[in-house]
């Protein structure tokens, strides 16, 4: 019997289900990463020591942003992953082999803005808060 966490944070009332440091809310859109870097911080009892967890989260990037597209990485135990998001389109962005840490008593993953595989994104007005985490979705 596997598991399917299904959280909206588009929608009003700004749901915070595993959401950590790093997020900002603008509008009614949601949570939008607040400058560089974001946290999201799935607790154990959502996530399998034996059975792998996929993270898959929907991704938009705001009219109000100064470039067209941007990639944004997430990083944590599985090793990293990057997507490019554009203007007036989700991006889903796909996190595979995720698993209880033994350790700890959640998961760690980090979402950074980027305009490529080594180069981020300086924090100035008009680069924060213009990734909006619209849906993640958590399998096993």
């Amino acid at each position: 019997m596997g598991l399917d966490i299904h959280v909206v944070y588009k929608l009003p009332g700004w749901e915070r289900l595993f959401l950590g440091t790093g997020w900002g809310g603008r509008d009614i859109r949601g949570p939008y990463i607040n400058g560089t870097a974001a946290e999201i911080v799935i607790d154990n009892w959502a996530l399998s020591p034996k059975a792998a967890s996929q993270v898959k989260l929907t991704l938009s990037v705001s009219n109000r942003c100064e470039v067209d597209a941007l990639f944004v990485r997430a990083t944590g135990p599985f090793g990293s992953v990057q997507s490019l998001v554009q203007k007036n389109e989700e991006a889903t962005l796909t996190l595979s082999d995720i698993f209880a840490d033994p350790t700890r008593n959640s998961v760690l993953i980090v979402l950074e803005t980027t305009f490529g595989a080594n180069d981020k994104i300086a924090t100035t007005p008009g680069t924060i808060e213009i990734v909006a985490l619209n849906e993640l979705r958590l399998t096993r």
